[in-house]
This record gives structure tokens, C-alpha cells and sequence, in this order.
């Protein structure tokens, strides 16, 4: 929510006053900046009184900024304030990776799933032994396992190298997770 609150003020920087004169405004796009530098810097925590309301729909986040709030870190009357550049409208994926569920908040950047990328580098890894003739339950009593769960993630070495590709460069479809291949 940082990033896509930070990407806003940003955005919108000269626009959050009405008519604002040179003076005011130099002062305001001021203190944006340090409100836009502290947010990137990972301090949500000190501007989280900017929320007034989040509200979560289907695919979209909608986050009202606090008129207050905001006029109060601008050092500006409420009144002077833009009422529709309060709102902030994304898009979101929700993915979900084993247990978690991450929310992923208009474009989604690449992000390797680390645990996707160590199944299939211990399924390429027991491939090469079947292929040398170790069983899948030897594979298996090595690790306090069944020859069951070390066929099915045999199959993650046989993966297209393009979807193989799209996964370890982070790029792969996000519903794409380990427990859907397995």
C-alpha cells in the first residue's frame, strides 16, 4: 500500500491543491517530498494516519486519504485540498504461495518463487539419479519419504523450458504456484 500511496502523491503532486498560488504550492510539492521520501524508505508506519479508509473489492484496493490528516502535513486549510485526489483507486492480484497469500498491487514486478525454484531444482537433481538407475523409493527413504511423493515432483523436470524459463526469471502466470503443479 507504501508503493501505490507513494506512486500517488508522487503523480499528483502539483494537483492536491485547488488553486494554489507559486508560494504554496513550492511549499506543499516541499513537504510531499519528504512525506514520498519517508514512504519509500519502507516508514509506512509514519504517515499511516494518512489512511482514512482502505476498502478491498474484487481485483481493486480503494484507499481514501485522511482530508485532515494530509492538510495538517501540508500545513494547508482542508478546504484548499483537491477532494478527488484523495482517492486512490489500483488494481490487485491476490497470490497465493503454499500457506500465504500475498496481495500484489497494480503491475505486478518479477519475483522469483523461491520455493517453486528449489522444487524443481531437487526434481532435476533426482531425475539425474533415476536416469542412473536409483528408484524413486530409495530417492525417497533418503528423505523420510514414500516413492509417491518423489514421482510427483519428478514430473515439476519435466516442465517446458519456456514455462521452466518464465518461472526462474520470476515471470510466470501468478496463480502458477507449487501446489498447483504438484
Amino acid at each position: 500500500m507504501a508503493r501505490e500511496i507513494t506512486r500517488h502523491i508522487h503523480q499528483h503532486q502539483g494537483h492536491l491543491l485547488i488553486s494554489p498560488d507559486p508560494v504554496q504550492l513550492y511549499g506543499t510539492q516541499s513537504k510531499l517530498k519528504r512525506i514520498h521520501t519517508t514512504l519509500m524508505a519502507g516508514k509506512i508506519e509514519a504517515h499511516s494516519d494518512l489512511i482514512d479508509k482502505a476498502v478491498i473489492a474484487p481485483g481493486q484496493l480503494s484507499i481514501d486519504l485522511s482530508l485532515n490528516v494530509l492538510a495538517q502535513r501540508l500545513d494547508c486549510d482542508p478546504d484548499a485540498l483537491d477532494l478527488e485526489k484523495l482517492t486512490i483507486k489500483a488494481g490487485f492480484q491476490l497470490r497465493k504461495k503454499g500457506v500465504e497469500s500475498k496481495i500484489i498491487l497494480g503491475e505486478r514486478e518479477a519475483e522469483p518463487d523461491h520455493t517453486l525454484i528449489r522444487a524443481m531444482a531437487k526434481a532435476h537433481s533426482w531425475m539425474s539419479e533415476v536416469r542412473n538407475g536409483i528408484s524413486a523409493a530409495a530417492i525417497g527413504r533418503r528423505h523420510g519419504w514414500s516413492d509417491a511423493p518423489v514421482r510427483q515432483r519428478l514430473k515439476l523436470a519435466l516442465l517446458s523450458p519456456k514455462i521452466t524459463r518464465a518461472i526462474l526469471q520470476g515471470k510466470q502466470p501468478i496463480e502458477l504456484s507449487l501446489k498447483k503443479l504438484l
